[in-house]
């Protein structure tokens, strides 16, 4: 019976011990990871800009401002665009500790509809270092099409009608001008008058 205790006891330590050694085998890189848990070395005033309401070709002007956070001199050494609607420019390209720059970005709609997004990632250089990093900014704008089209989609499926009519619609006081249409397989498109004025529907 003293044996079978002492065995019993031996067991509940070896596994209390085993216990200890996983928690503190992963409590340790946490600890190690919030201690690493610095801030980036590049920071925005902002990471994503929501540009709000504009028009379909319209462009708009925003800036982001860029702060060294380190010790060491940083160097930006490129910014990628996800997007061809954005272009950008940056006032300098080395910065002291402490110091900013504006990343200056033209946003453009283009042709886009509703809600369209765009990345902007930063690529630097921690010159006392040798680490390179980088930051990942924003945009994001609710793009007003000039015209609403009903239906926005057309069925050509086997128990759909093989003739369809499509509606525009004009959303603004200014006239607008269907210059061309075209369609991605063999289909026949006739149009009626390419002149759309102010809240005015054409069907074709």
């Amino acid at each position: 019976m003293f044996f079978k205790i002492t065995y019993s006891l031996a067991f509940l330590l070896c596994c209390t011990g085993l216990g200890m050694c996983v928690f503190y085998a992963l409590r340790e890189p946490v600890a190690e990871n919030v201690a690493r848990r610095v801030a980036p070395a590049l920071q925005a005033d902002t990471n994503s800009l929501d540009i709000g309401k504009i028009r379909q070709q319209e462009t708009q002007d925003v800036t982001f401002r860029l702060r060294n956070t380190t010790q060491n001199d940083l160097s930006l050494e490129s910014v990628l665009a996800s997007c061809v609607c954005t272009e950008w420019h940056l006032d300098k390209r080395r910065l002291t500790s402490g110091e900013s720059a504006e990343l200056s970005v033209t946003f453009s709609s283009g042709l886009a509809r509703n809600r369209l997004g765009a990345t902007i990632q930063v690529f630097y250089k921690d010159l006392g270092t040798e680490e390179t990093g980088d930051l990942f900014l924003e945009l994001i704008a609710d793009v007003l099409p000039d015209y609403d089209i009903s239906p926005p989609f057309l069925d050509f499926t086997e128990e759909a009608e093989m003739v369809q009519y499509v509606s525009l619609k004009s959303r603004f006081a200014e006239n607008i001008r269907v210059l061309d249409v075209s369609c991605t397989r063999s289909y026949s498109v006739t149009m009626g008058s390419k002149s759309l004025g102010a809240n005015r529907r054409r069907r074709w």
